[in-house]
């Protein structure tokens, strides 16, 4: 099982204003979709609430106000009350979720917001990070620790680099 931190952010860091995401471009969301599809992707509740049910991929909700309920889709999200939670969920129901996926390597993504990417980002191996060239004001931030070194820049879009950091602490 390999976690990566997917997020897009301003030169300096943001991710969020007022409960949204910053930034709505074409190009970083079909990078997103094509990355995660397939895959169990960890949100927090604000996180949801924004993005809605990631359809092709198992929607894991980290809350401690929300009980697992249906929201309308053919699938329940599965709801967890904190971020270790989730993964731990996620290991004992690898051989489901690897069979429901039709994969035999199982990718989980951490998909944010700032305090699950704090809590999660020492058990990610990668953090694949959309930094767009424009800064904007913004009340949440996320600083990619020390331990990740820049491994490269993968691409670069009309409107931001795709970076991909490696963590040196994961085995």
């Amino acid at each position: 099982m390999e976690i990566i931190a997917i997020l897009a952010t301003t030169p300096s860091g943001g991710i969020g204003k007022d409960g949204r995401l910053l930034f709505r471009d074409k190009q970083d969301m079909k990078l997103f979709r094509d990355k995660t599809k397939g895959s169990v992707v960890i949100a927090g509740r604000k996180t949801f609430e924004e993005t809605g049910v990631l359809k092709g991929r198992i929607n894991i909700v980290v809350s401690s106000t929300v009980s697992n309920a249906p929201f309308g889709d053919e699938r329940k999200e599965i709801y967890v009350s904190s971020p270790l939670d989730a993964v731990k969920h996620i290991q004992l129901n690898k051989q489901r979720f690897m069979r429901e996926l039709g994969t035999d390597k199982l990718k989980v993504f951490v998909i944010g917001g700032a305090s699950i990417y704090e809590q999660l980002f020492s058990k990610c191996r990668y953090v694949y990070h959309s930094q767009f060239f424009k800064d904007c004001d913004y009340d949440r931030s996320v600083d990619i620790p020390d331990y990740f070194d820049k491994k490269f820049v993968d691409t670069t879009f009309d409107n931001f680099d795709f970076i991909v950091y490696s963590n040196q602490n994961h085995k």
